[in-house]
C-alpha cells in the first residue's frame, strides 16, 4: 500500500473516530445491539459446530452402525453378550463387532484414599474402543487382557469426568480406586478424548467380564460398501437362523430363553445414535440466533440511515467542495467499520460468557460439552460473523448517503424535507423485517415454554414432592449371596419406616426414567394357549415392597395394594396398571384375573389395578406389572424410596443413622429426591425454552427500538405537515389516530409475514414438542398481539409528541 493511500486511510479514521465521538448515544447502541448479535451468534455457532459439525473422535463415524433386535412389539430385546461373536463370524458385513451393557451409565461408589466419589460407569467389551477406533488422549484404552478372567479391574475416564473429578492431572494414570461392595482395587489406565461419551453421561468405562450373559447394545463396524440397509437385514437373518436366546444361557445356571424370539432389527448410524435428540433443538436454536442476529443487523442498519439522513447538509457540502461518491461512501464505510470492530470485539467477549454457562448449565443429553471447554468461542467465526454484520448494516446506508445530490440539498428548505417517500418506505419496510423475524422467534418461545408448562404439570401419576431415593452398598464379605442381601435390604426398610418423620419406604427395582425397554418381561393371560402366548409384546416390570404405592402415593384404582401378608408362603399376587389391564383384558374387570410368564408355570393373580405412572419415561405412561418383592427370588439392588414429612437435608442425618442400627455394614453412598431426578429429563426442555425466550425477548426489545427509532424520526421530519394538519382543524386525538396507524400498518404487516415463518418454526420445533400442536393458536396469536402491543407502545411517546405540536411555531420555523 502507497503512502498516500495509508495517509488516507488515516484520515478517514480520524474523522470517523470524531464524527463518532459526536454521537455517543448511537454509537454505544450501535455497540451494544451489534455485541449482542455477534456474541450469541459466535456461541451458537461454536454449540453448533461442536455438536453436529465436527466429526466425532472415532475412526470413520460413517462406517459405524448400532443395532438392537425387536420382539413383536418393537420392544428393544438387546442380544446376550455371547452373541456378539456370533455375529462377528459373518465378516463379509463386518469389520469388528462390540457392545456395552444395555443399561448404559449407572451411578457406581468407589474410594479414592479416604474420599467417596461417584462414577457414572457402563460396562463395555474390552474391544469397544478398538472397534469404534477411540484414541486416548492419556495413557491407553482396554486391551484384550483386561477381559480375561482374574484381570485386575481397569478403568478408562471420560475427559469430562477426568477434568471435574481429578482436575486433569496426568499422573492419574495408574492410580487405584476401590470398589466398596467387592473391595477390589481398580487401575485408572487412559483418559478418552474430548467429546466421546458414549453412551451418554458416562464418567467411565470398564471391561466386561468373559462369562457376562446379559443384554448388550450392539456396535458393529461396516465392511466397505455395506450399507446400514444391508447390515440390519444381515442381523436380522442370523437372528432368525440362529435365534440369541434360544442359543445362550439367560443366566449362569439358568436354561436359554426359547420364548423370545427376534421378530426385527432396529439399526442407525453411530452419529444419529449419539447426537439424539439434541439434533433438532439444536438446529432450531441455531436459526433462531441467525434470525436474531439478522435483527440486529436490520435495526442498526435503521439506526445508521437515520443518522446519515440527518447528516444531508454534511454530505452535500462534502460533495460541493470537491468529494467524490467513493469518497463519501468510504468514509461512511469506516465509520461504521469502526463501530462494528469494537462490536465484534464486545461479542466475543459475550460469547465467552455464554458458553461458560452453557459448560455449567447443559443437559447431560447434550453430547459432546466437554469439547466446547477445549475449543472456546471460534474466534474465526467471530470475525466472519462481525464481517458480515458490517456489511449488512454498514455497507447500504453508506451507498445510499453517498448518492446524495448537493446541489438539490443546498438549494432546499425544510418545506422540501430531506427525507423521500423512498426512504422512509425502506425504513419502514427494515421495521417490518424486524417484527416478522420477532415474531417467529416469539411463537417458537411460546411453544417451547408451553411444552415446558405441560412436561412440569402434567399428572405423574404420583406425589414426587418429600420422595428420596438411597442407595446402600457393603462388603461382599458379608453380603455374599443374595439371601443375605435380601435380608439386609429388609432390616433397612423395617429401620426406616420406624424412624420420625418417615411415613413410608419401599425397596425398588431401578431409578426412574431408564425407559420402557430396561426391565422387560413377555407375560400373558393364562387362559391363552402357550403358543399363542408368544403374540404378547413385553411388558416392564417392577420389583417392590408393599408399602411401595404408599410410598410414592399412587393411586390405587380397583382392587387393593401389596400388604404384609403377601410372602413366599401364600398364592402369588401381582398389581397392574390400568393401560395393562386394557390391553390385555379389554372391557373386563381384571380383579381376579390370572397371568402367566411365557416361559414360566406359576400363576399370578391380579389383586390391583393402578394408576398408570409416568415413571419409567417422562413424557409416555407405559403398561407395567408389579412383583411384591417377599414373592419373588431373594433380591436387592440397594435402591430404597422413602417418602418423608421433611426436606431430605433436614432427614439425611437420621436416614444414614437408621441404616447403620439396622445393619452397620451397609454404607448410604448416594441420597437424591425425586424432583432432582425429574430435573434430568427437564433438563433440556428448559434449557431450549430459556434460550428460545431470551433470544425473543432480546428480539422483541430491538422491534422496539426500531419502530420507535423509525417514528420519532417520522415525527421529526414532519412537524411542517402536521403542524398544517393542526391549523386545518386537526385535533390532537386526530394527530394520535395518524401515528398510531402508521404503526399498526407497519406492525401488522411484519406481524402476518411473521406467522407464515412461525409455522415454518413449529414444524421444526415438532419434536421438541409435548401436548403443543406445531400450528398451536395461542402460541401465534400471543406472539403477534404482543408484538403489536409493543409497537403501539414504541409509538406512544412519538405520538404524543406530534399531537402537542403548536401549528404557529411550525408554521414559524419553515
Amino acid at each position: 500500500m502507497s503512502v498516500e493511500h495509508l495517509s488516507r486511510v488515516r484520515r478517514d479514521v480520524a474523522v470517523a473516530v470524531r464524527a463518532i465521538g459526536r454521537a455517543p448515544t448511537f454509537a454505544l447502541a450501535t455497540v451494544a445491539i451489534l455485541g449482542l448479535g455477534v456474541g450469541t451468534s459466535t456461541a451458537m455457532f461454536a454449540i453448533y459446530k461442536t455438536v453436529l459439525a465436527d466429526r466425532l473422535p472415532v475412526a470413520a463415524q460413517d462406517r459405524l452402525v448400532v443395532m438392537h433386535p425387536l420382539d413383536r412389539g418393537g420392544a428393544n430385546i438387546d442380544a446376550p453378550y455371547p452373541y456378539l461373536r456370533e455375529i462377528a463370524r459373518d465378516t463379509a458385513m463386518f469389520r469388528g463387532v462390540t457392545g456395552f451393557y444395555h443399561l448404559g451409565p449407572s451411578p457406581n461408589p468407589f474410594i479414592d484414599g479416604t474420599t467417596s466419589i461417584v462414577l457414572d460407569a457402563v460396562s463395555a467389551a474390552p474391544d469397544f474402543f478398538d472397534v469404534l477406533g477411540v484414541r486416548p488422549v492419556v495413557g491407553r484404552t482396554f486391551v484384550a487382557e483386561d477381559g480375561r478372567t482374574g484381570a485386575q479391574p481397569v478403568i478408562v475416564l471420560s475427559y469430562a469426568a477426568w477434568r471435574k473429578r481429578f482436575g486433569g492431572d496426568t499422573a492419574i494414570i495408574g492410580h487405584t480406586i476401590t470398589t466398596p461392595y467387592t473391595g477390589r482395587t481398580a487401575r485408572i489406565v487412559g483418559v478418552a478424548p474430548a467429546g466421546f461419551e458414549y453412551p451418554a453421561g458416562t464418567d467411565a468405562w470398564v471391561p466386561l467380564a468373559p462369562d457376562f450373559i446379559a443384554q448388550v447394545d450392539i456396535v458393529a463396524r461396516l465392511a466397505p460398501g455395506v450399507t446400514i440397509a444391508a447390515a440390519r437385514d444381515a442381523v436380522f437373518a442370523l437372528a432368525r437362523r440362529n435365534n440369541p436366546f434360544a442359543s445362550t444361557p439367560a443366566g449362569p445356571g439358568q436354561a436359554p430363553r426359547t420364548d423370545i424370539v427376534v421378530s426385527g432389527v432396529d439399526a442407525r448410524s453411530f452419529v444419529d445414535t449419539v447426537l439424539g435428540s439434541s439434533r433438532p433443538a439444536i438446529v432450531a436454536l441455531t436459526l433462531a440466533v441467525a434470525l436474531l442476529l439478522l435483527i440486529a443487523c436490520v435495526n442498526v442498519g435503521n439506526l445508521v440511515l437515520i443518522r446519515l439522513l440527518g447528516r444531508t447538509r454534511e454530505i452535500a457540502v462534502r460533495r460541493a467542495l470537491g468529494a467524490s461518491h467513493v469518497d463519501i461512501a468510504r468514509l461512511f464505510f469506516v465509520e461504521n467499520g469502526l463501530l462494528g470492530v469494537v462490536g465484534g470485539l464486545l461479542g466475543f467477549v459475550i460469547a465467552e460468557v455464554l458458553l461458560g454457562v452453557v459448560r455449567v448449565a447443559a443437559p447431560a443429553q447434550l453430547p459432546r460439552v466437554d469439547a466446547l471447554g477445549v475449543a472456546g468461542p471460534p474466534a474465526a467465526a467471530a470475525a466472519a460473523i462481525t464481517l458480515v454484520a458490517t456489511l449488512l448494516f454498514g455497507l447500504l446506508p453508506s451507498l445510499v448517503a453517498s448518492r446524495v445530490s448537493s446541489y438539490s440539498v443546498l438549494r432546499s428548505d425544510s418545506r422540501t424535507g430531506l427525507e423521500g417517500k423512498s426512504a422512509r418506505n425502506t425504513r419502514r419496510w427494515l421495521v417490518s423485517l424486524q417484527v416478522a423475524l420477532s415474531v417467529i422467534l416469539l411463537t417458537g418461545a411460546a411453544l417451547l415454554v408451553r411444552t415446558l408448562e405441560r412436561l412440569q404439570t402434567m399428572d405423574l401419576g404420583y406425589s414426587a414432592e418429600h420422595v428420596s431415593l438411597l442407595s446402600f452398598t457393603g462388603p461382599q464379605s458379608v453380603l455374599s449371596t443374595q439371601e443375605q442381601i435380601h435380608e439386609a435390604g429388609k432390616q433397612v426398610v423395617a429401620r426406616l419406616e420406624a424412624t420420625p418423620g418417615v411415613v413410608a419406604a419401599t425397596p425398588i427395582e431401578s431409578a426412574p426414567f431408564k425407559g420402557q425397554s430396561f426391565y422387560i418381561m413377555k407375560i400373558a393371560p393364562a387362559e391363552v394357549s402357550e403358543s399363542e402366548r408368544e403374540r404378547y409384546p413385553f411388558v416392564p416390570f417392577e420389583f417392590v415392597g408393599p408399602n411401595y404405592f404408599r410410598t410414592f402415593q399412587i393411586p390405587i384404582r380397583h382392587g387393593r395394594a401389596f400388604t404384609a401378608a403377601d410372602t413366599k408362603g401364600t398364592a402369588n399376587v401381582v398389581v397392574i396398571s390400568e393401560s395393562l389391564a386394557r390391553q390385555l383384558w379389554p372391557g373386563q374387570n381384571a380383579i381376579g384375573k390370572q397371568l402367566k410368564q411365557v416361559r414360566d408355570s406359576d400363576v399370578l393373580t391380579v389383586v390391583g389395578i393402578a394408576n398408570d405412572t409416568h415413571f419409567r419415561e417422562l413424557r409416555d405412561a407405559g403398561p407395567v406389572i408389579y412383583f411384591d418383592w417377599d414373592q419373588i427370588p431373594p433380591f436387592w439392588n440397594g435402591l430404597v424410596a422413602v417418602r418423608t414429612t421433611a426436606p431430605l437435608a433436614v432427614m439425611l442425618p437420621a436416614l444414614r443413622a437408621a441404616a447403620h442400627d439396622a445393619n452397620p455394614n451397609l454404607t448410604l453412598w448416594d441420597a437424591t429426591t425425586m424432583d432432582q431426578l425429574l430435573d434430568q429429563p427437564l433438563a433440556q426442555p428448559r434449557l431450549s425454552a430459556l434460550l428460545m425466550s431470551a433470544f425473543g425477548v432480546v428480539a422483541l426489545l430491538l422491534s422496539g427500538l426500531g419502530l420507535y427509532g423509525v417514528m420519532a424520526s417520522a415525527v421529526s421530519r414532519q412537524t411542517r405537515d402536521i403542524g398544517v394538519r393542526v391549523a386545518l382543524g386537526a385535533t390532537p386525538r386526530d394527530v394520535r389516530r395518524l401515528v398510531i396507524g402508521e404503526v399498526i400498518g407497519v406492525v401488522g404487516g411484519g406481524a402476518l409475514l411473521g406467522i407464515a415463518g412461525a409455522v415454518v418454526m413449529g414444524r421444526l420445533l415438532r419434536s421438541q414438542l409435548f401436548g403443543v400442536s406445531p400450528l398451536d393458536p395461542a402460541s401465534l396469536v400471543a406472539a403477534s398481539v404482543l408484538l403489536v402491543a409493543i409497537g403501539v407502545s414504541a409509538a406512544y411517546v412519538p405520538a404524543r409528541r406530534a399531537a402537542r405540536i403548536d401549528p404557529m411555531e411550525a408554521l414559524r420555523a419553515e
